[in-house]
């Protein structure tokens, strides 16, 4: 969760006034199909397997974040990567 210490537009025209708490949905990413395949369903391996795709041995780690898995959040700093990507 973050606080806006100015007013910010959104690339898709979504305005936030300085002073607005401002957070990200961690669940819904999680349970989003489009991030993982069957996230309702229970799978120890799951992070297991998907590193053992082609090029993510060290993406899918449990100490790792990304925008797709945000248990525990980015940190103070990733916000604002986060929120220029938004504004781009």
């Amino acid at each position: 969760m973050r606080k806006a210490k100015q007013d910010f537009t959104l690339s898709d025209g979504t305005f936030i006034p300085a002073g607005t708490l401002v957070a990200g949905a961690s669940t819904s990413t999680h349970r989003d199909a489009r991030n993982y395949e069957n996230p309702e369903v229970f799978d120890p391996l799951r992070f297991a397997d998907m590193r053992s795709e082609e090029g993510a041995s060290i993406k899918h780690q449990f100490v790792s974040t990304s925008p797709e898995y945000v248990p525990f959040g980015h940190g103070k700093h990733a916000w604002y990567v986060f929120a220029a990507a938004l504004r781009d």
